[in-house]
């Protein structure tokens, strides 16, 4: 499951803000920061909800193979 700064990586690289991301999720402003954070207290339930939404924009979070670490996968049309 992807780490909060791996959720952030993604969240900063489509240029959404906390604002967007908390809302199409559902959940706080203060929850996505804590998971953001890296806050332990934050629900599986809540950080699902934030990976849903950003690969609904596109995002694919890959888990590492062994010769390399997880990463993140950006859509075909992103724009750095």
């Amino acid at each position: 499951f992807p780490s909060g700064r791996f959720l952030k990586a993604a969240r900063v690289g489509l240029g959404l803000s906390p604002d967007e991301v908390a809302e199409e999720a559902g959940i706080s402003r203060a929850s996505l920061s804590r998971l953001e954070a890296g806050s332990l207290a934050v629900s599986v339930k809540v950080a699902d909800s934030v990976r849903r939404v950003l690969e609904s924009h596109g995002v694919r979070f890959l888990t590492g193979d062994g010769a390399f670490g997880p990463s993140i996968r950006f859509p075909a049309d992103y724009e750095s």
